[in-house]
């Protein structure tokens, strides 16, 4: 369980800027991140996925701060807690943060299943995969999303796909919230820049970090918000309402 105390006049930590220390920090960023994988590999390979997420969890927390993301939590977070948890998506740097704090089981598009290396971890992890244009797969992406909830925490951006604010919620996590029995915990990412964590439209990933590698720090909260009862609910009421829940949140500050 993690908790942590924040306060928005606290100073942003200091670091370094331009492309020199951004390249420097490539270096680094890549050192790590094969580290990383060769460990999750080993401890899933010799103890399971419960290790593996572990080890993703310190693997993703260093990436994070190197791509220049502090993390702070204001609430509770935890990871054994048999529920579906849905938060805001902004950019891909949400699922180094969230993942740092296991806060549950993801929910993938499919290729990111193919993806070298990348795709080994997200397996490694038990990572759901759904294709969103096909309704078999998504059909069998809400069993197993179903079936993981009664086990543990799931974790799904209900969006589908990265904003500046949020978009429309999709209804496929709160429909298996209901028919598993199990509560729906919205989570409301702030982050200090919107526009220097956004990775949105037509950007390319390579720009993207080198622009986080050579920039100083930003700050993302994470803040666990009540949990939505599903039961006897239709799941466009329980989707308005996290998302709802979320708007709240955020324009709360």
């Amino acid at each position: 369980m993690t908790s942590v105390t924040f306060s928005s006049a606290d100073p942003l930590p200091t670091r370094l800027e331009g492309p020199v220390f951004g390249a420097l920090r490539f270096v680094r960023l890549t050192s790590e991140f094969l580290w990383g994988v060769a460990n999750i590999e080993v401890a899933g390979a010799r103890h399971g996925e419960l290790a593996a997420k572990k080890e993703f969890a310190l693997a993703v927390g260093r990436l994070a701060r190197t791509l220049g993301v502090e993390i702070v939590v204001d609430g509770e977070i935890d990871p054994d807690a048999d529920e579906i948890r849905v938060a805001n998506h902004t950019s891909y740097l949400d699922i180094f943060v969230l993942g740092s704090l296991r806060t549950g089981r993801f929910l993938s598009r499919h290729d990111v299943g193919d993806w070298p290396l990348v795709g080994r971890v997200a397996k490694r992890i038990g990572t759901l995969f759904v294709d969103r244009e096909s309704s078999e797969s998504r059909t069998e992406a809400l069993g197993a999303l179903g079936k993981a909830a009664r086990n543990g925490a799931v974790l799904v951006f209900p969006e589908g796909k990265t904003y500046k604010k949020p978009g429309a919620f999709k209804l496929g996590a709160f429909v298996v919230a209901r028919a598993a029995k199990r509560p729906v915990r919205p989570i409301a990412m702030h982050w200090s820049d919107v526009e220097a964590a956004a990775w949105v439209d037509d950007m390319t990933l390579p720009p993207h970090l080198f622009q986080r590698l050579s920039g100083g720090f930003i700050r993302v909260r994470v803040q666990p918000l009540a949990t939505l009862d599903p039961a006897g609910r239709p799941a466009a009421q329980v989707a308005k309402e996290a998302r709802s829940a979320i708007l709240s949140a955020l324009a709360a500050g």
